[in-house]
């Protein structure tokens, strides 16, 4: 019994068990924080209209036209990087260079959803409303009012 026991131990710090059992918990409870959601209270408001945060955040009609036209500017040029990489991609995949078009998607990726940021802040600012949806963006994108 000593021989098996003897070994067992061995192995379980060869292993590393005790280790891979605290890093395991320490990984379950890190993805349990970043994907919970936090409960609202419900004498807590968080209906905040456009005006509410102006005041509270103190801009100006002239800060909120200076952000309107840096978010154009910037959602303007994170749409022609994103063709860009998009007609890049496209060569490399008639140059049948397929790793590269996996490293090209993911710059895609990003630089559509950094256009999709500021031009959704954008359409935010210009309906002078919070809390829009991704529908109501699209709509006014395809010029399809619903």
């Amino acid at each position: 019994m000593g021989i098996i026991s003897g070994i067992t131990n061995t192995l379980k710090s060869a292993l590393g068990l005790g280790q891979l059992k605290s890093q395991t918990a320490d990984l379950t409870k890190m993805a349990n924080d970043v994907l919970s959601v936090p409960k609202i209270k419900k004498d807590q408001d968080t209906s905040e209209t456009f005006e509410e945060a102006l005041v509270r955040l103190q801009l100006s009609e002239a800060d909120i036209e200076r952000r309107k036209s840096q978010f154009q500017r910037l959602a303007s040029i994170y749409l022609i990087l994103g063709v860009v990489v998009f007609l890049y991609m496209v060569y490399l995949i008639f140059k049948k260079a397929f790793f590269p078009v996996i490293g090209c998607l993911g710059i895609l990726l990003i630089t559509f959803s950094l256009y999709f940021r500021y031009s959704f802040w954008l359409f935010q600012m210009r309906e002078r409303r919070l809390g829009c949806t991704f529908f109501e963006w699209l709509s006014e994108l395809t010029g399809k009012k619903q």
